[in-house]
């Protein structure tokens, strides 16, 4: 990505910024915030299987508790 960028909406940019995981759903959701998207934990885990990572760090805000630790993926 060229650098500084101002993201479109919608757009991979955007999504990489504002894409936020919510416990308790399932796929994707509107971002509460109204821009991008919230993603359940199937995602988190498909995402990761098919990345061949191991976890996913949050860098742009810190939380408490995202996920049960038996998964350890953010």
């Amino acid at each position: 990505m060229q650098r500084p960028l101002e993201p479109a909406s919608p757009s991979l940019e955007m999504d990489l910024l504002w894409a936020d995981p919510v416990v308790g759903i399932k796929g994707f959701e509107p971002n509460l915030r109204g821009a991008s998207f919230g993603f359940g934990e199937d995602v988190l885990v498909e995402t990761c299987r098919r990345l061949d990572i191991d976890m996913v760090a949050r860098a742009h805000q810190v939380r408490i508790f995202i996920y049960p630790k038996k998964n350890t993926l953010c």
